[in-house]
């Protein structure tokens, strides 16, 4: 399911070593700082919108320079919610359901630990769920918010690389009160979670049959089923709100890696067509690529299901947008240099 370029820069130098690893040991991280296929057709050519057109009195969460931060939903009243400590690095934000809380994974480059956690969306009250120095990614509750489910192992899919690790990542689910956690996909890999609204299944990317393709399976990990069936990569699904629909990216850049080993900086462009948003009925059939979303990936919904943020990288870096469920309309929402990357969009309240 982006922007890790620090902790990319870092991949080489540690890369023999975490291919040595397994899983660990803890690590508390910092506190809060305070801060001011044939089944497809094409949506309607965009038109551009003011962002005081989205939706009010709701958050998106949002990594950026290897930190967490929070906005208004037309990107108004930024504000980072994590501590700058040297060498630790924060990524994936997810926020509750019910918005009180976000989790995300922070990572010391120096202990080579990764940890999951939760806090509160002003980044107060944090609480570390489990810790080691597995790689760790995507986290994503359960819609009562009692369970987490995540990936474990190297994120193939970032940056917009869709990568066949020799060593694939795993989806487990983890208990937020007890910090205890199982593996859903024993063995067969998958990234990128998703909780269905009615909390009945989980849908995932993973390249298990050769390609990297969106699957859902019951919270348990049973009833696998296989939702799309391309020649290219797709990967990065959220539900809509009401269950009916999937965003996804496709058209990623597929590549064979070894297991330790990452790509860094965006896949060639020339080799490979631009990905866009894709929305697709929960059974994989009416397959709709969003026109306005030419570069993008890393979809998330409002909550009342009318709009999709997402990510787009052109020359100005990796930068919010947002665009009409119907993909009518496109409004960048944020700039500056850092990378934007790992968005959340929720009903949350700064007060809570």
């Amino acid at each position: 399911m982006l922007n890790r370029r620090a902790i990319t820069t870092h991949l080489i130098r540690v890369s023999l070593i975490t291919s040595l690893l397994l899983w660990g040991v803890d690590v508390m991280p910092g506190q809060r700082l305070n801060s001011s296929n044939n089944n497809r057709t094409l949506a309607v050519a965009p038109t551009l919108v003011s962002a005081s057109q989205t939706s009010k009195g709701e958050l998106i969460a949002f990594s950026a320079g290897e930190q967490i931060y929070v906005m208004n939903a037309d990107g108004s009243d930024i504000r980072l919610i994590t501590e700058r400590i040297p060498n630790v690095y924060y990524d994936y934000p997810a926020l509750s359901p019910d918005g009180s809380h976000i989790a995300f994974i922070s990572t010391d480059m120096s202990s080579l630990q990764h940890s999951l956690n939760i806090a509160g969306v002003d980044g107060s009250r944090l609480q570390r769920i489990i810790s080691g120095p597995a790689w760790l990614s995507e986290p994503t509750w359960s819609p009562d918010g009692s369970k987490i489910a995540f990936a474990r192992g190297h994120d193939n899919t970032i940056y917009g690389w869709a990568m066949k690790l020799t060593c694939r990542p795993e989806i487990y689910v983890a208990d937020v009160l007890s910090g205890k956690y199982v593996s859903l996909t024993q063995g067969e890999g998958g990234t990128d979670p998703a909780w269905s609204p009615d909390g009945t299944r989980i849908a995932f990317s993973s390249f298990r049959q050769g390609n990297n393709e969106i699957y859902t399976m019951a919270t348990d990990g049973k009833g696998v089923q296989r939702i799309t069936y391309t020649d290219w990569a797709e990967a990065e699904p959220a539900w809509s709100p009401d269950g009916k629909q999937i965003a996804y990216a496709a058209h990623l850049f597929q590549t064979d890696v070894g297991c330790g080993f990452i790509p860094t900086g965006r896949p060639p462009e020339s080799l490979t067509e631009p990905m866009y948003i894709y929305v697709m009925d929960f059974d994989g059939t009416n397959q709709t690529r969003l026109e306005t979303t030419g570069g993008g990936n890393e979809p998330t919904w409002s909550p009342d299901g009318a709009w999709l943020a997402f990510v787009i990288a052109d020359k100005n870096g990796r930068q919010v947008y947002v665009t009409e469920a119907s993909g009518s309309s496109l409004t960048r929402i944020t700039s500056g240099i850092d990378e934007k990357s790992s968005l959340s969009w929720s009903n949350a309240s700064r007060s809570q």
